[in-house]
């Protein structure tokens, strides 16, 4: 399946490039957004030094994080650009935690009526996962604890969105944007994933196009 998200995807950015290349330029965007949502893992279980198991866990609560976007307005409706964003969730024992890091090049859809801008769309790019669990409360100092599992790995990922926004004034819209993260190589057990809202601000310089 994920073969064939990713061919689909490529042979829209070849068939739609063209479109594209003769399409006025209509303006840029550009603005931060922050984000929460509801994202979960599959079960993993952790092991000592050893093999034996030391606990079970699923991965899971509300994430929070930050990051920003840019895009570029070509004719009535289509957008090309770049974001990237940093998600962080605590789960389970104090101090266990997860963040993902990604981007990617995107490209949207959008439909302006009055001041409401809806926008449909998707991004492809890349990420990099950091996953630690601990086994036990552990003291806020600088001793070495034992029984702590870190994995830190890479991925590719495609990311569909929809949203919209509203105009404050010609220059600054204010976003709202669902998301959902899709690994496109292998999916490992403790990657979290789910719906994830951002709510941003987006600063505009447009050219009305002929």
């Amino acid at each position: 399946m994920n073969k064939t998200l990713t061919l689909i995807l490529f042979t829209l950015v070849l068939t739609t490039a063209p479109a594209f290349a003769k399409m006025e330029f209509n303006g840029c965007y550009g603005g931060m957004m922050l984000h929460t949502g509801y994202v979960q893992g599959k079960p993993f279980t952790t092991t000592d030094e050893l093999g034996q198991p030391l606990q079970t866990i699923t991965p899971k609560g509300a994430p929070f994080g930050i990051g920003g976007l840019a895009k570029v307005h070509f004719g009535k409706h289509f957008r090309l650009g770049a974001e990237g964003y940093v998600s962080n969730l605590k789960y389970g024992i104090k101090g266990t935690f997860s963040a993902l890091g990604w981007g990617g090049v995107l490209a949207d859809c959008m439909w302006e009526c009055g001041k409401f801008t809806p926008f449909v769309g998707g991004t492809i790019g890349g990420g990099g996962y950091k996953n630690m669990v601990l086994e036990n409360n552990y003291g806020d100092d600088y001793m070495v604890e034992d029984h702590v599992s870190f994995r830190h790995y890479g991925m590719m990922l495609v990311t569909p969105f929809a949203g919209f926004e509203y105009a404050l004034t010609d220059k600054v819209h204010l976003t709202l944007k669902l998301d959902y993260i899709i690994p496109i190589t292998h999916r490992e057990d403790d990657f979290v994933t789910g719906p994830r809202i951002y709510f941003g601000i987006l600063f505009h310089r447009r050219k009305v196009a002929k």
